[in-house]
C-alpha cells in the first residue's frame, strides 16, 4: 500500500499500529457478516 512504510511496526508505536490493524480487520469482518438489522441496533 502507498505510504505504508511510514507506519512503524516495531516498538511501542508499532505494537499499537499492529493492534489497530488487527482489531479493524476483525471489526470489518463482523460488520460484513452481520445482518442488516444488527447494524441498526448498534448505531
Amino acid at each position: 500500500r502507498h505510504h505504508l512504510h511510514r507506519y512503524p511496526v516495531i516498538g511501542y508505536a508499532g505494537a499499537l499500529n499492529l493492534l489497530t490493524w488487527i482489531v479493524n480487520t476483525v471489526l470489518e469482518e463482523l460488520d460484513r457478516k452481520a445482518p442488516d438489522y444488527a447494524l441498526d441496533i448498534v448505531r
